[in-house]
């Protein structure tokens, strides 16, 4: 792919339909830091650097559970990018941990129940 421009505060929509394309669910099959990883080259390849408007068009790369930790930390309003993707590998596998935990509880209760 040949090198884009883009202007700080403008995202592309080329840019943007490439980041949708493959989203991030936050299943056990997938790697955070790999959709991480990928989304960075992608994002350098347009030569959008570290400004927030990254935050936002990563928020993009999402759905499932890990849109809904956006959604949920989007109150933290973070000012860097660093910040932002260093919550997002480090938060992110406690949601589906917990998630997991608690639907492993519920089908417990239910079987438990049922016995």
């Amino acid at each position: 792919m040949g090198r884009h421009t883009t202007h700080p505060e403008v995202l592309n929509e080329e840019l943007i339909k490439h980041v949708e394309r493959n989203p991030f669910y936050n299943s056990t099959s997938e790697c955070a830091k790999e959709h991480l990883c990928n989304f960075e080259q992608l994002c350098h390849d347009y030569g959008l650097g570290d400004n927030p408007k990254k935050i936002q068009l990563f928020q993009l790369s999402l759905a499932g559970q890990a849109k809904d930790w956006a959604k949920f930390n989007a109150q933290h309003a973070f000012k860097t990018w660093n910040g932002y993707k260093g919550a997002f590998l480090t938060d992110l596998p406690k949601v589906l941990f917990m998630s997991h935990h608690h639907a492993q509880a519920i089908h417990n209760t239910i079987h438990h129940h049922q016995t």
